[in-house]
């Protein structure tokens, strides 16, 4: 059980990575077999105008939200986690110290919804 829900955070993190990675740039020169000129960097610049803009932003707008949601359902794999190993020092203890294990699991808790709403802020409603 520890070993896949260790396994479902790295694959959460791993998406949440490759949602932020920036796409690459290929050059006109490499698609039209063209060796890249001052000509060709200038129709370049020229593509990337309103329509260009338009597509990046929505580009853009589309991984902030795949890295929103990837922040969201770590933050919660992070929270059933925690919550599985408070009832197994629970169990383990016999409830001798509940007390102290139910504060340390609200306070991990908390740093964990912090954390998640500081970089979800960050990255997600901060883009317009």
């Amino acid at each position: 059980m520890r070993t896949l829900v260790v396994f479902v955070i790295f694959l959460g993190c791993t998406w949440a990575s490759s949602a932020i990675a920036v796409e690459p740039v290929t050059p006109a020169g490499k698609r039209t077999g063209e060796h890249p000129s001052l000509q060709a960097s200038k129709q370049v610049g020229e593509a990337v105008g309103s329509e260009g803009r338009a597509e990046l932003e929505t580009r853009r707008l589309i991984r902030n939200r795949i890295a929103g949601l990837a922040i969201v359902f770590s933050g919660l794999l992070l929270l059933l986690g925690l919550s599985f190993v408070y009832l197994r020092l629970d169990h383990a203890t016999r409830g001798f110290h509940s007390g102290r294990l139910q504060l340390l699991a609200a306070f991990l808790g908390l740093a964990i919804v912090g954390v998640c709403f500081f970089f979800l802020n960050k990255m997600v409603l901060s883009s317009p």
